[in-house]
């Protein structure tokens, strides 16, 4: 699979809608809800506990999705940082502004 194909289907795990039963259908165990508007971003703990702190102590769990939420953070970031934790990449046209840039560069402190 070509990178740009492999990037394309990376982009596609990631849920931004507000229904649990698509997340759960994708196979996410943990939902990032983001902002002010509650951007909901899935994903699989497993992926980000393996790279990032964020997520420590919370390993034992039982919620059959873990909901973190980031009121605060801005969800172009966090989807990019999520990406990263998947892909070991973060595209260019993800960061579309330096705004984003600067909120990328702060959530990312957030994980570790």
């Amino acid at each position: 699979m070509g990178t740009a194909k492999l990037e394309h289907a990376i982009e596609q795990l990631f849920v931004q809608n507000n229904d649990d039963a698509s997340t759960a259908a994708m196979g996410y165990d943990c939902l990032f809800v983001v902002g002010e508007k509650r951007i909901r971003i899935g994903c699989h703990r497993a992926v980000i506990q393996a790279r990032s702190t964020l997520l420590n102590g919370t390993a034992n769990k039982n919620e059959p999705i873990l909901e973190i939420n980031l009121p605060d953070d801005d969800a172009e970031a966090i989807s990019a940082i999520i990406q990263y934790c998947y892909t070991n990449t973060i595209s260019t046209h993800q960061i579309s502004t330096l705004e984003s840039a600067g909120n990328l560069s702060l959530a990312t402190k957030k994980f570790g």
